[in-house]
């Protein structure tokens, strides 16, 4: 790290929850990401509205979480970008 930075926990979680639910083979619920990431269920809460908000999630009926529309947006970016960035997903 370098002096003086100081990591944002809520990007931490945030990336947490993204990570749990790329790995998950079913949508999840927030009690699910809370319980499963050992996190306070109103963080997870804020959070996933928030990336529901941003489209980066969506809420199905039941109210399980799955990626969104702009998730895939940015991932169809991502294969069209500059070759440098093409590097960083061969690490």
């Amino acid at each position: 790290m370098c002096p003086g930075f100081t990591r944002v926990p809520a990007v931490d979680k945030c990336f947490a929850i993204l990570e749990l639910l790329a790995q998950s083979k079913e949508p999840m619920g927030i009690s699910d990401i809370s319980r499963k990431l050992d996190l306070n269920k109103s963080s997870v809460f804020n959070i996933v509205r928030t990336l529901v908000d941003l489209k980066v999630l969506d809420n199905q009926p039941d109210g399980k979480s799955v990626f969104g529309t702009r998730f895939y947006i940015l991932e169809t970016w991502r294969g069209s970008a500059h070759p440098s960035y093409r590097l960083l997903t061969l690490i």
